[in-house]
């Protein structure tokens, strides 16, 4: 049987304690002289730091969960609070495993109901997780994707499509909830062009009408994240797609 003890503890401290325990028989060859033991097997505490995390450019939040175990710092996640339950899953990634749905939905109800006495952290320019070394880390992966599709180039712009650039900032440490603030701090810093307080363009890319966000190509040659294409390729490349 595993049973676990939620508290909470302070504004932004939720403890738990996980005991283990199981019932074993001691095997005597007199049946009379057997006896039922509890035994403790494990015991371990878990301990989650969390805070409210305020993006604002999108003025979302999200949780910034810290975990211990027995103590020790274990490693942090994000969780979205329009389903922390589900978000919790999460920390099976690091060795918190919950013996059942139940403890995990108890501990997403216990920050619930406490949703409000969690510190807030509210993202600036200057600490925004999106202004850090993420950032350069995503150029750079954008710059490999341009000089793999140098035939999704023209006029100044180098094209990505919206599913490719998602798929990018997720490989590089984005969550899903962050890209729209990744996209306004592109558009912010002059990286990419906008339209109608857009962040995404419709063009024809090989015949077909698609949504992609288009990186400014003075800005990302600057920035030694790709070449400039000659007007030799460019003329190539425009020919090859019929204009």
């Amino acid at each position: 049987m595993v049973t676990i003890d939620w508290k909470f503890e302070a504004p932004k401290i939720f403890k738990a304690i996980c005991k283990e325990k199981t019932k074993n028989k001691e095997k005597t060859k007199n049946k009379e002289n057997q006896e039922n033991k509890e035994i403790n097997v494990n015991e371990t505490h878990y301990q989650f730091e969390i805070e409210r995390i305020k993006d604002v450019s999108t003025k979302r939040e999200y949780l910034d969960i810290k975990m211990k175990v027995d103590g020790n710092d274990n490693e942090k996640v994000s969780v979205e609070p329009s389903n922390i339950a589900q978000g919790l899953l999460s920390l099976r990634e690091y060795g918190i495993m919950f013996s059942d749905d139940n403890s995990r939905i108890k501990l997403a109800r216990c920050i619930e109901q406490n949703y409000q006495q969690i510190a807030v952290s509210v993202q600036t320019e200057s600490n925004n997780k999106i202004a850090n070394a993420r950032f350069g880390v995503f150029l750079g992966a954008i710059g490999e994707y341009v000089r793999a599709a140098e035939d999704q180039r023209k006029s100044g712009l180098s094209y990505v499509l919206v599913a490719d650039f998602d798929a990018i900032a997720l490989d590089c440490g984005y969550q899903p909830f962050e890209i729209n603030g990744l996209r306004n701090l592109l558009k912010d810093k002059g990286y990419i062009h906008t339209t109608d307080k857009r962040n995404t363009l419709i063009i024809r890319l090989r015949g077909k009408v698609t949504r992609v966000i288009g990186f400014k190509d003075e800005k990302m040659v600057a920035g030694n994240y790709y070449g400039k294409l000659d007007d030799k390729t460019t003329d190539s490349k425009k020919a090859a797609q019929g204009e």
